[in-house]
Order: C-alpha cells, then structure tokens, then sequence
C-alpha cells in the first residue's frame, strides 16, 4: 500500500507515528466493516420468511454470536418466542435480549459445550410447521457445539483437533473431519428442524465461505445426502467485507491500495510473517 505524496518519505519517529496512526485507522475501517449487528438487521428486514412465521426461535452460536442475536431481537422484538446464545466462555451476555445464555470453549470445546449442544438441539427440535428458526452463525461454532456421535468421545474429539491444529490443517481439513464424528454438525442440526423453515445468517471466517465448513455446517447437508429445501443461507459479512472497507479507508488517507494477491490461511502471526 503506497502513500500517495510526501508523507509516506518522511524519515524518522514522527514519520513512523503517523504511518502507525494510519495503519490503526485502516485496521479499525476493516474491523467496523465486518461488524455483523447491521447486515444481520438489513437481512432479516428483507427476509420474505419472517411475513410467513408463525413463530420465530432463534439460535446464536459463534464468537459474533451476541452482536448478531441483539440485532434480531432489537428488530423482531416479542415476534421471538423462544431462543438460545451460546459464546465463548468469559462473554459478556446482553440482559435485555430474553434469550437462554451459555458458554463453552474455543478453539477446543469442552463439557460445556456437549451441554450447549443438547440445548441447541431440543430448541431446534421444538421449531414446528409454520414457525421459523432464525439460526445466526460465526466462527468459532464447531467447538461451541460439540456432541460426539456415538463411540466417540469428548477427549476423542478434543485430541483430533488438536493434533490437526498442531499439523498445521487449514479450517476446511479441519471442519470436515469435525462434520463426521458429531451430531450437530454435517446437516444434523438442518434434519431436526424439519418442517419448520430455517433462515441461516452467518459471519464467515472461513476463506470462500462455504456454508458447509463455516461452523462446520450444521444446517448444510453433505453433497452426497438429500438437501435442506426447508433451509436459506446467507453469507452476511465475511471478510470481502473487511478488505473493501479497509481499501476504502486506505484510499480517503491519501494511499493507493492494492489487495492482495494470494490468500491468507493459517496461524495469523505466521501468516503476519509472511506479509
């Protein structure tokens, strides 16, 4: 990213000061960008499901899990009649958004996240015809609900992770290994719903954004096994979202920015390294 004039030329630490300023301001565009609260609102204030609802349940899970269930219940309000946020342990819940609340582990779960499983399970389970489950998802969903299929256990479960973590597994190895050792993910969570509708709004952190890894896709069959009609996805903000707001940023500071070329995967000092 070059500096259109002078200023990017200027020796010494003042000259640095300031570069440190402008990197920080393009940091935080890019941080304000993907802020998931806005296209989570603008979403479900298009969203032909919610005309048809009967009931709408909500389940949150994710590290953006709190921000994206307070957008919906600042624009659904008593429309919500039943719902669920699970986020990583040490959150901070909202006290006016009436939904149950629960924590579990990130990046490994834990027994608390079995338990956020079993309770994301019977909400999804309660959604009948006529009703609309609004399931919000972000990063960090694969270990916040985790209930091993049968023969696999907890330590199971937490071992292979860890050692695909350690083996440098990119988050598509690692979320497809994931998909076929738990009951909530690979689609699961999708055939429980069944008949009622489900409105799918995710923060991705997942290069491409494939439903089917982000979270490790718990309402997005295999390919092989028999689609979710009843299911709409929406990619709300990714982090496309990030890069055109700090690229926008960059340019109002007198900079000629220029995306990157490759794409970033990996450990983020590693990958810092590299750039």
């Amino acid at each position: 990213m070059a500096r259109r004039g002078t200023r990017s030329a200027r020796a010494g630490s003042d000259g640095l000061v300031e570069l440190r300023a402008d990197a920080e301001r393009v940091l935080r565009a890019a941080v304000a960008g993907a802020a998931p609260g806005p296209p989570v609102a603008d979403a479900l204030e298009r969203a032909p499901e919610l005309r048809e609802a009967s009931r709408v349940l909500v389940l949150a899970f994710g590290k953006a899990a709190v921000e994206m269930a307070a957008a919906a219940t600042r624009l659904l309000g008593d429309r919500i009649t039943d719902g669920l946020i699970v986020a990583p342990h040490g959150t901070t819940p909202r006290l006016d958004s009436g939904l149950a609340f629960l924590t579990a582990a990130h990046p490994l779960p834990d027994a608390h996240s079995i338990i956020a499983a079993h309770a994301a399970r019977d909400l999804v389970s309660r959604a009948g015809a006529g009703d609309l489950l609004l399931a919000l998802i972000s990063g960090g969903g694969s270990a916040l609900l985790t209930d091993p299929v049968p023969g696999v256990t907890l330590a199971d479960v937490v071992s292979t992770t860890r050692a695909l973590l350690l083996a440098g597994a990119d988050i598509h190895t690692l979320n497809t290994a994931r998909r076929r050792i738990d009951l909530v993910k690979g689609g699961r969570l999708a055939a429980l719903a069944t008949p009622a509708r489900v409105l799918c709004l995710a923060v991705s952190d997942v290069p491409g954004d494939d439903p089917a890894i982000i979270a490790s896709g718990p309402f997005t069959p295999d390919a092989d096994q028999h689609p979710a009609a009843h299911v709409r996805y929406e990619v709300v903000a990714s982090n496309a979202h990030a890069v055109r707001a700090a690229l926008a940023a960059a340019g109002s500071l007198g900079y000629r920015p220029a995306p990157g070329a490759f794409r970033l995967e990996g450990d983020a000092r590693r990958c810092g390294e590299r750039l």
